[in-house]
């Protein structure tokens, strides 16, 4: 729904804690070596160790609302006016959508084969949209004539 994996996602934002982190400890090791006071360089890196913690957490926020507002908002948004026919389908898609992936990487294989589609609502209840067999129909079609009323 981001447009990113949640993993990577957890990565930058290790990877900004880290830059931030480190920042200070190189400033103090370069201030060592010039021989700067004591006290004055752990003020220093005090001060740069709070920035750097506060810079990282607004990084990660602002990564965060822009995922948000450039990804996942505007899907929900046109979500709430979709017809049940369209949802349906965006359902289905998605399911879809997460098969694929599955089975091109070295996740495991949650999602799969055909899918039953259907919609509940207060004033219509359950409704099959699409719903698959465990036989084939054009082999069965007794089946579909007893259903169906001779239909």
């Amino acid at each position: 729904m981001n447009g990113v994996h949640p993993d990577y996602t957890n990565a930058v934002d290790e990877l900004i804690k880290y830059i931030a982190g480190s920042y200070p400890l190189k400033v103090r090791e370069l201030l060592e070596k010039e021989e700067a006071g004591s006290e004055l360089t752990e003020r220093l890196v005090r001060a740069l160790e709070e920035y750097g913690a506060d810079a990282a957490r607004d990084m990660a926020q602002n990564f965060q609302r822009e995922l948000k507002a450039k990804n996942s908002s505007p899907i929900v948004n046109a979500v709430t006016f979709l017809p049940k026919d369209e949802l349906a389908k965006l359902a289905e898609s998605l399911i879809n959508l997460t098969s694929v992936k599955r089975r091109m990487s070295t996740d495991s294989e949650t999602v799969g084969g055909p899918s039953d589609v259907a919609v509940i609502t207060k004033g219509d209840g359950f409704i099959w949209i699409k719903r698959k067999h465990y036989f084939k129909s054009e082999l069965n079609h007794h089946y579909f004539e007893r259903s169906l009323g001779g239909a």
